[in-house]
């Protein structure tokens, strides 16, 4: 038997569950809404009284991100798990000039936010949980998923050994940078291999870092360091995210931790003290991937399936947050006026809407890890005046300011 689905997504990571949930609230209660993951989706037990843990992992959020999650009253929720960035440092290594951005120069609560991804996570998931109007369906793995034209789509899922059908009128896509049913869809996707790894860590500082976050560029790539919040041994907690080529990264994750700490340390030098102690590293290969299309007749592919980029500047779920909220506000605006949820004219609305946003966040995350390892001298020294000339070229500090919030769109 054949099951119909108004709407299905594929799967139930931090952007699925946000778009379900901001589907959920723009759309009429008739329209249903299905989320499919592969794993168990256990809530984990009151995470709320759980203060973070040294090492847990966090996700930046813009202020535009803020305020999505506001509109439908999940901010509140997971906000004391939060941690402000009021202030954004940027240098370059071994030049003059820098930059600092502040929310209090532009009239902004912050420029942004640094999650617990427990927290946000767990608050996504029970909230889903709790709404009877979205249907959850864990341990489900995809067997097939093909294209029916204006009919939609129809799939094919195991759910613990019981293989279940279904046809929806529009499937949207959010499995991942590697996204195997945007493949099955036989939709091909541009990659940039940066030739550079990141090593993830979370460190303890001297002095704390008073809300602001880093963003260094050094020869071998960009260091940010954002501000988290503290814990009762750790209250200097920051977040590392170290960009550099794939055979220094190997070393950096695998030497001593008294090794480690001083060349972080060399490189991001001493504006919050001495490193006194770092967490467990992880190491992953960067690249920019990019879907070479995002909607077809029924199929919508977001997130990181839709477009993966370096995380230099943080912007990665904050898009994709961005397109998910313009997606339920064009999807609600079709039901209004009786178009099909699937329909490409519908479909490519959405796009075209997004276009210019997805365009500058892509290609400024492209651009500036390369423009700040160009080791050319002349082109450095440019580099250093015009991070000196922000702070007396108000207009270009407003932009730059806006763009890091989300508030330019």
């Amino acid at each position: 038997m054949v099951e119909e689905r108004d709407i299905v997504i594929i799967v139930a990571g931090m952007v699925g569950m946000s778009l379900a949930l901001l589907l959920r609230a723009q759309l009429s209660e008739t329209i249903g809404v299905t989320l499919l993951e592969g794993n168990d989706l256990s809530i984990p037990a009151d995470f709320q009284d759980t203060y973070p843990a040294f090492d847990s992992r966090t996700t930046a959020l813009s202020y535009s991100s803020r305020r999505i999650f506001e509109n439908i009253g999940i901010w509140e929720l997971f906000e004391n798990n939060t941690s402000l960035i009021n202030s954004i440092h940027v240098s370059s290594k071994g030049r003059f000039g820098s930059a600092l951005l502040t929310s209090n120069d532009y009239d902004l609560p912050a420029l942004g936010y640094v999650a617990e991804n427990l927290a946000l996570g767990s608050v996504l998931l029970r909230s889903i949980s709790d709404s009877s109007e979205i249907e959850l369906l864990g341990s489900a793995k995809v067997l097939n998923v093909k294209s029916i034209g204006k009919a939609g789509v129809s799939l094919k899922i195991n759910q613990e050994g019981l293989v279940k059908k279904f046809k929806t009128k529009l499937l949207i896509v959010a499995d991942g940078a590697k996204s195997k049913i945007r493949e099955s869809f036989a939709i091909d996707s541009t990659i940039k291999d940066y030739r550079q790894d990141a090593i993830v860590t979370n460190v303890e500082f001297e002095r704390p870092h008073m809300d602001c976050a880093f963003e260094r560029f050094t020869e071998s790539g960009p260091l940010a360091v954002l501000p988290l919040l503290g814990t009762p041994s750790q209250p200097n907690r920051c977040s590392v995210v170290w960009s550099t080529n794939p055979e220094r990264a190997k070393k950096l994750e695998n030497i001593s931790l008294g090794k480690f700490k001083i060349l972080l340390q060399k490189e991001f030098g001493y504006r919050l003290g001495r490193i006194s102690d770092s967490g467990e590293r992880s190491r992953f290969p960067l690249s920019l991937i990019k879907a070479n299309e995002q909607v077809r007749q029924g199929i919508v592919i977001m997130g990181n399936a839709a477009h993966a980029l370096h995380p230099v500047a943080g912007q990665g779920f904050n898009l994709a947050l961005r397109d998910a909220h313009e997606l339920a506000r064009i999807l609600s605006n079709a039901v209004s006026q009786d178009e099909s949820l699937g329909d490409l004219k519908v479909l490519e609305s959405y796009r075209l809407a997004r276009l210019r946003d997805q365009e500058i966040i892509v290609t400024a995350s492209d651009i500036l890890p390369r423009l700040f390892t160009y080791r050319n001298h002349f082109v450095g020294l440019a580099r250093s005046i015009a991070l000196a000339s922000l702070d007396i070229l108000p207009p270009i500090k407003n932009r730059l300011v806006r763009h890091a919030a989300g508030m330019s769109f």
